[in-house]
């Protein structure tokens, strides 16, 4: 195993023990490469990278948690191999530290990260419903300039910079992440002409497709700034493929109201969001901003970890547990839903007769057969009098004066809706859908059109004043 692979295993733990099981976990990659599964657990999903899911995990042999994003391997797999490239090359306290990469049984490939307890940037601040302070904001920025900074140094561009690719940690590090889309710069020709990214960040020369380096991230950044700020980034209301026309088009944006903010914030606002590159700052550069450089100072001192954002973190981790387990919820709710009932076999079915089985199921047979079924009390109950739960089931002379629960599911045959006529249904709604949207597109291209001819006219007068 090389050196660096060894190095980044370390950093996953300060305890020895925990260390130790892990190298030793890794001496033998040939093993791990076969069977991740073997050496480490899924537990809740977290969110969703470029080209696949991310899970929290567990390494068997430490108890350590770890993130992995499992991606279905179909076909040219290029990119994938690209972001596992870039991963391998980066070792810093401001960018999210690789572990490894594994391909299972089923074709998936398992990227090991590591992982931060807080999520994204986004993620708190949708958990929380507020945006954060200057001070917040700063702090974060400050470790986002030290990770471009590396990066660029690596000849890398990031190509997504937003808060929902900053990952924050426990001990308050804001860390780089997702880089499904980063680019690598050579020596030789170190500008790129892909337009890649996330629109509302864009810097105008991605979307012009004219030759760019690490500069756009800084552009990023500056929006990304104003969304941690103000809760989304600027034109957040428009089409974005609106928006792509209009951010090379418009002035360079700023905060609604700059009066709110410190005069430092807002001029590092504008060095961020110059549209001339040569007036752009490099993140080096701009690390020594007035805004940012005291920041900067400490967070090299301290690896990366910030008190301010400790603190953040701290207070909104109840929240974001529970946002992860109400987004748990309603994917396993979304997931019954879709189970047809009648003689069905799957997550939820109704028991009918001696060979329906599946995970959840409404006993009507005696050779019925799955994991939950009616009784009197708990979180699956079969309504008498006084029962409550989750979910109830209901007997045909069953009062429900005194029920209460989530779901109800009707033990009467007859009140099954037939598989048929619910696909009858989803049909006729998808027609009346599809009916809507071509009605909303045709106005709204007139609006457009209308708007266009408006503007075109202020500008024939504006011309006009001027002479």
């Amino acid at each position: 195993m090389s050196a660096r692979a060894r190095n980044s295993w370390k950093d996953m733990s300060k305890a020895p023990s925990k260390r130790d099981a892990l190298e030793a976990f890794l001496a033998d990659e040939e093993q791990s490469v076969k069977n991740p599964e073997a050496h480490f657990t899924l537990s809740e999903k977290l969110g969703e990278g470029s080209y696949g899911n991310v899970f929290r995990g567990v390494h068997k042999g430490s108890d350590h948690d770890v993130a992995v994003k499992v991606i279905p391997v179909q076909g040219d797999w290029e990119e994938l191999k690209k972001e596992i490239k870039i991963l391998r090359q980066c070792k810093s306290d401001f960018v999210v530290q690789y572990y490894g990469s594994y391909m299972t049984q089923d074709d998936d490939m398992w990227i090991v990260m590591e992982y931060c307890s807080a999520g994204s940037v986004s993620d708190l601040m949708e958990s929380t419903c507020r945006t954060l302070t200057e001070e917040q904001f700063q702090h974060i920025t400050a470790s986002v300039l030290l990770g471009l900074s590396y990066l660029h140094g690596m000849k890398l561009i990031h190509r997504d910079i937003k808060s929902g690719n900053i990952l924050l940690t426990a001990r308050g590090q804001a860390k780089l992440a997702d880089f499904g889309v980063s680019a690598q710069m050579n020596t030789t020709v170190s500008k790129r002409q892909t337009v890649i990214g996330t629109p509302f960040w864009m810097a105008p020369e991605v979307i012009q497709e004219v030759r760019y380096d690490g500069k756009a991230d800084i552009w990023s950044l500056g929006i990304t700034v104003i969304e941690m700020a103000e809760g989304n980034p600027p034109l957040s209301d428009i089409h974005p493929m609106r928006a792509i026309f209009m951010i090379p088009a418009n002035p360079p944006p700023t905060m609604t109201d700059k009066s709110q903010w410190h005069v430092l914030t807002n001029d590092f606002l504008s060095q961020c969001l110059r549209k001339d590159l040569n007036q752009r700052p490099e993140a080096r550069i701009l690390c020594g901003h007035p805004f940012v450089s005291r920041v900067v100072a400490q967070l090299k001192k301290n690896e990366g970890c910030s008190p301010v954002l400790a603190e953040l973190v701290r207070g909104a981790m109840d929240a974001i547990r529970e946002t992860r387990s109400s987004a748990t919820l309603a994917a396993a709710e979304a997931a019954v839903e879709m189970n047809e009932s009648t003689n069905a076999s799957g997550t939820m079915v109704e028991v009918g007769n001696s060979n329906a089985t599946g995970t959840m199921v409404q006993v009507g047979g005696s050779n019925s057969s799955g994991t939950m079924i009616a009784y009197n009390s708990g979180t699956m109950v079969e309504v008498g009098s006084n029962d409550s739960g989750t979910m109830i089931v209901r007997e045909e002379e069953a009062s429900f004066a005194n029920a209460s629960g989530t779901m109800l599911v009707a033990k009467k045959e007859d009140t099954f809706r037939k598989g048929d006529d619910v696909k009858a249904e989803i049909a006729e709604l998808k027609a009346a859908l599809a009916a809507e949207t071509k009605r909303f597109l045709s106005v709204k291209a007139e609006h457009e059109a209308k708007v266009d001819q408006i503007n075109a006219r202020i500008s024939q007068l504006t011309s006009s004043l001027s002479r």
